[in-house]
């Protein structure tokens, strides 16, 4: 497996390069230089984070869709509402909610 490395290609082009060359490379290693100090230093908008994924009653989901808790029992027992159910407790998990939302948009 051949593996890149800037740096050794950096290396061999220097060690190659003509003497009338020499500036222009330097001026080159500086941009790059900048280019990369600039990187480091502007504040950028990180990737989500992965979010665990969230369990709710559902009373919370019933506040959440604005709906009584009851209709979001009856909406877990007909199958319309994915749920989990924990021994006698019914969880909705956020992924699961989520996808309620968007099959229930018009």
């Amino acid at each position: 497996m051949i593996v890149y490395d800037p740096m050794r290609v950096l290396e061999v082009e220097i060690m190659e390069a003509k003497l009338e060359d020499c500036p222009d490379l330097i001026g080159d290693l500086e941009r790059l230089k900048a280019q990369a100090l600039l990187k480091l230093t502007t504040p950028t908008q990180e990737a989500p984070v992965a979010r665990q994924n969230q369990w709710y009653t559902i009373p919370e989901i019933a506040e959440i869709l604005k709906i009584s808790a009851y209709r979001g029992y009856e909406l877990a027992r007909q199958g319309k509402l994915p749920h989990h159910k924990f021994g006698k407790s019914v969880r909705v998990s956020s992924e699961q909610l989520a996808a309620f939302q968007r099959s229930r948009k018009i």
